[in-house]
C-alpha cells in the first residue's frame, strides 16, 4: 500500500502536478532557457494567452530581453497589474481573452476576490470544484489567428497557453 503511494505521488510530480511554486520547480524557466536559445532570428514572437499579472511574459523577457511578447489577460483585476507589468517591463499587455470566436463571453472569478488566477469561462469550477460564489464579469474575446492577422505577424516563436480549462478553444481560434 505505502509503495503503490508513493509511485502514486511520484507519477502526479512527474506530470507536473504540484510543481507550481516557482519557473525553477516547475521547469518553466529551463524550458524557455532552451527553447527561446533555440529561435532562429531576432525578436521572437510570444503570446502569453492567459497571462495573469505577467510573471511568464517577465521570465520570458529576462531569458530573451529582444523578443516581442503579447501578454492576453481579460480580467479587470489581474489586467491592472498586468498591464503596469507590461509597461515596466516591455511587453505588450492585452486586455483580451483568446477563444474559438471573436466576441463577448463571461468570465466567472471569486465573488469576494476578483482577479485570481482561477478566473474561467466556466462557473462551476468555482461553484461546484473550488465551492465558492462566483462573479461573472462580460470580456471581450478575440482569435489567435484574428490577432496575428491585425498585427501582421505570421510566425509564432512560443504560444503559452494557461486558460482554466478553455484550452482547446484557444487552440481552435
Amino acid at each position: 500500500h505505502d509503495l503503490n503511494q508513493e509511485l502514486y505521488l511520484w507519477a502526479l510530480k512527474c506530470l507536473g502536478v504540484g510543481n507550481h511554486q516557482n519557473a525553477t520547480v516547475s521547469g518553466e524557466q529551463r524550458f524557455l532557457e532552451r527553447h527561446l536559445a533555440s529561435c532562429d532570428g531576432p525578436q521572437p514572437v510570444i503570446l502569453d494567452v492567459g497571462a495573469n499579472v505577467g510573471a511568464y511574459a517577465m521570465l520570458a523577457l529576462s531569458i530573451r530581453p529582444d523578443a516581442r511578447v503579447f501578454a492576453f489577460e481579460p480580467g479587470p483585476e489581474a489586467f491592472k497589474k498586468l498591464r503596469s507589468a507590461g509597461i515596466a517591463s516591455g511587453f505588450a499587455a492585452l486586455p483580451f481573452a483568446c477563444s474559438d470566436r471573436v466576441g463577448e463571453q463571461v468570465l466567472y472569478d471569486y465573488a469576494d476576490a476578483p482577479g485570481s488566477e482561477h478566473a474561467s469561462f466556466y462557473k462551476a469550477q468555482f461553484e461546484e470544484t473550488l465551492n465558492s460564489r462566483a462573479m461573472g464579469t462580460p470580456v471581450t474575446c478575440v482569435t489567435v489567428d484574428s490577432f496575428l492577422q491585425s498585427q501582421n505577424i505570421d510566425q509564432v516563436d512560443l504560444l503559452k497557453i494557461d486558460v482554466e480549462g478553455h484550452e482547446m478553444a484557444v487552440l481552435r481560434g
